[in-house]
């Protein structure tokens, strides 16, 4: 066996053995202590207002937070904020109106960053199309960008990072434990809100929930490049995949979507198996 292989297997029992040693003492946070090996040295932040998550619902959270004058620290695994949008580049402005009269439903924070991406004035009441598109998701990173920096005097964002535990006292969330360049980072906050998508942080704090066995299947995105636009192109497209079914070879379905929307010579295309 190599020596390589050795040191892994050698680190990996070390590791265990360390998150094992805390976790048995309950993770408590352990300020800087250059004495300490680094296993154990821990980061300690506070702050009012913990968002974990900066897609759509974890960025208007935080601003929101901030507006009010309380301190927040929000905690994204991305290097950016937008979630599905900048990180899929999934265009649509779903649920900001209604489907059958286009009728803005959805105002606020959402409002704002819809009529600066140009989907329409601020004061708007009724959009184009019930699910607007966003021209450029490169420039939607960088809205939400200025947005959180403007707030910066009560609003730290941290990218690149992950929530991967909490400890609790009673009802309560004691602690988030967050991995980034850092090591791990131990946050004590006032309040939490739990925007990762998939209900994370609340799960570990022991809150009860549902799954169903049965899932929807999550959606495919992607791009081409140097496409010749055609008509005919998404109509064929859709049809493929009918003939496919037809045969058995697909089960149930939706799209795909085929849209030139970013490039001339671009096809975004998007669909569900």
């Amino acid at each position: 066996m190599s020596n390589a292989s050795s040191s892994r297997r050698e680190f990996v029992k070390t590791g265990t053995v360390a998150a094992v040693g805390l976790a048995a003492s309950g993770g408590g946070a352990i300020a800087s202590d250059e004495s300490l090996p680094r296993a154990i040295q821990r980061k300690v932040l506070t702050t009012d207002v913990l968002v974990c998550g900066a897609g759509c619902a974890g960025t208007a959270a935080a601003l929101s937070a901030a507006r009010q004058g309380v301190r927040v620290l929000l905690i994204e695994k991305a290097p950016f904020a937008g979630g599905i949008l900048t990180s899929v580049g999934l265009p649509y402005f779903d649920g900001i109106a209604n489907i059958a009269d286009n009728r803005i439903v959805v105002r606020g924070i959402a409002l704002e960053l819809a009529a600066q991406s140009g989907i329409c004035k601020p004061d708007a009441t009724h959009v184009a199309k019930h699910n607007p598109t966003i021209g450029n998701t490169f420039e939607f990173k960088l809205l939400l960008d200025r947005l959180l920096q403007h707030e910066g005097k009560r609003l730290q964002t941290l990218f690149n990072s992950f929530v991967c535990d909490v400890t609790t006292k009673g009802q309560r969330i004691d602690e988030v434990l967050v991995a980034n360049k850092d090591g791990v980072v131990s946050v004590r906050p006032r309040v939490v809100i739990d925007c990762t998508g998939d209900g994370d942080v609340a799960a570990w704090s022991g809150v009860q929930f549902e799954q169903n066995a049965e899932v929807q299947p999550l959606t495919l995105h992607f791009r081409i490049g140097h496409v010749q636009r055609s008509p005919d192109l998404s109509r064929n497209c859709r049809a493929a995949l009918a003939a496919a079914q037809m045969r058995g070879e697909l089960p149930m379905y939706y799209g795909p979507g085929v849209m030139f929307m970013f490039a001339d010579d671009e096809v975004y295309i998007h669909g569900i198996r």
